[in-house]
């Protein structure tokens, strides 16, 4: 099992990694045309991984190597024809090899399974890229659960339920951030936590003796304390809370029973026992979130000194589980909690331990110091109550937490990354004077995936030139718009609402930030998950909006901007536009999000940009439907036209230059404190 939770970047005991590649070593061939060499077979799972690695490492370039904003917006175009070539390949391999699999009902040969375990795992841990492909791995290992349950071959059940569990988790990890509808993320959980309480079941001693093989009996040792990873995100759930814990106290048992140490003689027990430790002084993780009562943090705190003492007997050793730095947080996080220490002390504590960190490493332990620290700090952060001093240090504190972000490598840390982001943004504090949340969205959106924050830049851009245009035209539509009570009302605040109206464009994929893995999708098409997930950000962006009296106004626009004028279809299906006193500006960021994304080859994979006309013929397809009847009209007016034109190619290129620049000045910025 790797250990995912608290070391994403694969800190996995070495018999654990050594054990895997033995088994991937056995695992072959797949039912093709005999004309095809074992070689061929592995050949065409190999071009897949690697056209995907390269997909992923395409479409979120480095500066690196680009020396101005001309050469930025050259290099992803140049990046996105070849995203599109390599799309093709993969959608071929993905209806002619993999689908056909996963589809099949067929009893399947002992090779089947063999070679798409290999796959599989590979796509979970593929060198350059860590989790790949998820929901193709998710779809593989279901398949592949089915045939085994229905074998006699309990170490091969096992082995494949722990790869399944895995995946489980991986999948949780990127649901669980769709606040919005938390039942995408509780399935996988679910799911996850029913293999680990078949683990728990196989502990009973007289199963634990019926599994003949010795590295089986390991993994439901390993898997029977991982878990617990499914409680994570379980807030405020005493009963989870004591059942997790409970858990875990039962494996602080089977290190010192002699019986399992019999069974498993070449088992870890030192790293098991360590990991044991580790896993319950985590938590309490951003200041108890999970709400563990006192006697539970009493526990806790004890345990997290065990796990202190034993890393400091090995610190060599323990090191590659994690760094001082880290489990010295966890203690003084846990001292704080039952009372050892102070607000004031806990705080001054933080800020110390922060100034340790290395601003420029990237491996786990670093990045836990350089982003969960401080997030910590501002978890104890009262915003009602804040002393200038505390203010300045948040700042700060945000503007180096987005820099270290924007800097980490784009491809092994995803994973972190996409977390750091949406807590970040889920636990904002807005400071008017000092930072709002409107400069942090923009910042997460060009940190995380430029053309997402281009596009949000055009969106509002044509946004506000089509409403500057209704405006001359039937000024008499924007009634309403900022509560105005008639036409001279609407001329009397027409700089206003022309602000106000840019800035909800501007604003309405703010959900997005939360689902950006699952944007890189770029080289096959989407999945019925993947889709669930996308149709969720109108819905995460209202809620992200919501929360702060800079962008309240605006979370309408983010909740409608995918439902079509008539009311017909899109989502999400209990917004009613037609009851909306935003309808009119939710019809234009509509079509403004629409014309974007049309013509713009950049984010696309498969196709090329359409032309202005093509769109326009769209309009005039889905008009009264998809489509304001009027945006029709408006699009038929030569100055309107001319404007759209310009935006759609000088406009689009500068943005892409301002995107570069942005980016450049994140790069370069110093990280203080």
């Amino acid at each position: 099992m790797v250990e995912r939770l608290y070391d994403p970047p694969r800190m996995e005991h070495e018999v654990v990694r050594m054990s895997r590649r033995i088994i991937l070593n056995r695992y072959r061939c797949f039912s093709w045309e005999k004309r095809d060499t074992m070689e061929d077979k592995r050949k065409a799972f190999r071009d897949y991984i690697d056209r995907t690695v390269e997909i992923r490492l395409l479409s979120t370039p480095s500066l690196d190597e680009i020396r101005d904003a001309n050469g930025y917006s050259d290099r992803l175009t140049q990046n996105f024809i070849r995203i599109g070539q390599l799309a093709v390949s993969n959608r071929q391999f993905l209806d002619e090899v993999v689908f056909p699999f996963v589809q099949s009902d067929e009893r399947l040969t002992e090779e089947d399974i063999e070679e798409m375990v290999e796959f599989g795992n590979e796509m979970i841990d593929a060198g350059e890229v860590e989790y790949l492909d998820l929901p193709i791995v998710f779809q593989l290992s279901e398949r592949i659960l089915r045939e085994k349950k229905n074998q006699e071959d309990l170490p091969g059940l096992i082995r494949q339920l722990d790869t399944h569990m895995d995946t489980c988790y991986a999948l949780q990890m990127m649901a669980v951030r769709i606040t919005s509808d938390p039942e995408i993320a509780r399935r996988f959980s679910n799911e996850g936590l029913k293999i680990g309480e078949y683990f728990l079941s196989l502990l009973d001693k007289e199963r634990f003796v019926q599994i003949k093989d010795e590295r089986a009996r390991e993994i439901v040792l390993t898997d029977a304390r991982y878990m617990t990873v499914f409680f994570q995100k379980m807030t405020d759930d005493p009963q989870m809370n004591s059942y997790n814990l409970k858990i875990l106290e039962r494996m602080c048992t089977i290190w010192e029973d002699d019986f399992y140490i019999r069974m498993v003689p070449n088992f870890d027990w030192k790293y098991f026992k360590y990991r044991v430790l580790e896993y319950i002084s985590i938590l309490s993780d951003y200041c108890n979130e999970r709400g563990f009562d006192a006697d539970e943090l009493q526990i806790i705190y004890r345990r997290t000194v065990q796990a202190w003492e034993l890393w400091h007997t090995n610190a060599e050793y323990f090191s590659r589980c994690s760094t001082e730095n880290q489990l010295k947080l966890r203690l003084l996080r846990n001292q704080y909690l039952v009372g050892k220490t102070g607000d004031d002390e806990y705080r001054n504590q933080l800020i110390s331990l922060y100034k340790e960190r290395d601003p420029k490493a990237y491996l786990h332990g670093d990045i836990e110091a350089n982003i969960l620290t401080p997030v910590e700090y501002i978890a104890l952060l009262d915003p009602e109550r804040m002393t200038a001093q505390e203010k300045y240090t948040l700042k700060v504190l945000y503007q180096n937490l987005m820099t270290y972000i924007f800097r980490m490598p784009n491809s092994r840390t995803l994973v972190e990354l996409m977390e750091s982001s949406v807590y970040l943004i889920e636990h904002f504090i807005e400071i008017p004077s000092l930072i709002s949340f409107e400069e942090m969205i923009l910042q997460c959106l060009a940190a995380l995936h430029p053309p997402t924050y281009v596009h949000s830049i055009m969106v509002g851009q044509i946004t506000e030139c089509l409403c500057e245009h209704l405006l001359w035209h039937r000024p008499s539509m924007m009634v309403g718009i900022l509560d105005t009570k008639d036409t001279a009302d609407v001329l009397a605040h027409r700089a206003q609402i022309i602000d106000f109206c840019y800035r909800a464009a501007l604003y309405h994929d703010t959900g997005k930030i939360a689902i950006m893995d699952t944007i890189f999708v770029y080289g096959r098409k989407l999945l019925d998950m993947e889709f669930e997930m996308i149709r969720n950000h109108p819905r995460m962006g209202y809620q992200m909006l919501l929360r702060h009296e800079s962008t309240a106004r605006y979370a309408e626009v983010a909740l409608g901007h995918h439902k079509w004028h008539d009311n017909s279809r899109g989502y999400p299906e209990e917004f009613d536009i037609t009851a909306s006193p935003l309808r009119v500006l939710i019809d234009i960021v509509q079509c403004a999000d629409c014309l974007d994304a049309a013509t713009d080859s950049i984010g696309r994979s498969y196709n090329k940009g359409k032309s202005l006309d093509q769109f326009l013929q769209e309009l005039k397809d889905g008009s009264g439907t998809r489509y304001a009847p009027w945006l029709q009209e408006l699009f038929a007016m030569e100055d309107v036209r001319r404007d759209i034109d310009f935006m759609l190619t000088e406009g689009r290129r500068h943005n892409y230059q301002k995107a570069y620049h942005i980016l450049r000045t994140m790069q370069e910025r110093e990280i203080n404190l």
